[in-house]
């Protein structure tokens, strides 16, 4: 994964390297924002890609130009409510 390329004001470095949100806080956010820079500003990619019971979705943040996949997996079913009519 590449680091962002512009540094913003919400970004801080420690140790020379950008600190992100960890999975956990990224997940604790719905995935609405970047991790590198938490800019709302995502374009993600229409494909959603799968294997099995996983799959994954491509993302770039247009603010910082950090790039990242979201990934997702079957947690169970519930069936379809149709209507009578």
């Amino acid at each position: 994964m590449s680091q962002p390329k512009r540094e913003a004001s919400y970004i801080t470095l420690k140790n020379g390297r950008w600190e992100m949100l960890t999975s956990a806080e990224y997940v604790a956010k719905r995935g609405m924002v970047c991790p590198a820079c938490q800019s709302s500003m995502l374009a993600l990619d229409k494909k959603i890609r799968g294997d099995n019971a996983e799959c994954w979705q491509a993302c770039k943040c247009d603010d910082c130009q950090y790039e990242w996949e979201d990934y997702y997996e079957l947690r169970g079913w519930f069936p379809m409510e149709y209507s009578d009519e």
